[in-house]
């Protein structure tokens, strides 16, 4: 099973729970190679727990893409060029209307573990912060599918890095309740296991998981 792999820039460091990715510079990346389970089509969760050391701009946990065309994204904050940064942030990109946003209005502390986390289905994007939730946009059909791998901490296209440290993420074909988000809080994923494939494994907490990494 495979794990993201760090670039030389990026380390290991003690997390929220057992190891955490460290994103020290703007050469700080790890990535996960495209794999079809990592697709998604109308139904998506991604949780994480992050430790941002600094909140400037646009600060991205993990997207899928490369190039611009993001098929769905996590983000510490989100900011327009010129614009002071804003919360946690969510991003996905359906057919319709067009890349889709939302995300909250306040900023996250640093140097502090906050649990982050996004959920789409029924044509809405949500976001939480500490299972609770901060954002919603609606209106959005089936997020469009690429080839592209899947990224933490970077996305050079736009110019945007992610500071601190990333730990427990956790990926899901399905839409999870504010509940299921809060259980996965309060439980740290046991094992490391591959970001990339289909989980059914003992430690699974809810229907969909296809990877985990702590």
């Amino acid at each position: 099973m495979e794990v993201p792999q760090p670039s030389a820039a990026t380390t290991w460091a003690t997390g929220k729970s057992g190891s955490a990715l460290s994103f020290t510079s703007n050469s700080s990346v790890a990535q996960v190679p495209h794999s079809d389970s990592l697709v998604m089509d109308d139904a998506l969760t991604v949780e994480a727990w992050a430790c941002p050391t600094q909140i400037t701009w646009s600060h991205p946990i993990l997207e899928k893409g490369a190039t611009g065309t993001d098929e769905y994204g996590l983000f510490a904050a989100m900011s327009n060029t010129g614009s002071p940064p804003s919360g946690p942030a969510a991003r996905v990109d359906p057919y319709y209307p067009g890349v889709s946003s939302t995300g909250s209005s306040a900023v996250l502390p640093t140097n502090t573990w906050t649990h982050v986390a996004c959920t789409f289905g029924g044509g809405s994007l949500k976001v939480y912060v500490d299972g609770v939730q901060v954002a919603e946009t609606t209106g959005i059909n089936s997020i469009v599918p690429s080839t592209n791998p899947l990224r933490f901490g970077q996305n050079t296209y736009f110019g945007m890095y992610y500071k601190g440290l990333i730990d427990e993420v956790r990926i899901y074909s399905t839409t999870l309740t504010a509940a299921q988000i809060q259980a996965d809080m309060n439980i740290p994923a046991l094992t490391i296991h591959s970001v990339g494939r289909r989980d059914h494994g003992e430690n699974r907490r809810h229907d969909g998981l296809i990877g985990r990494f702590r």
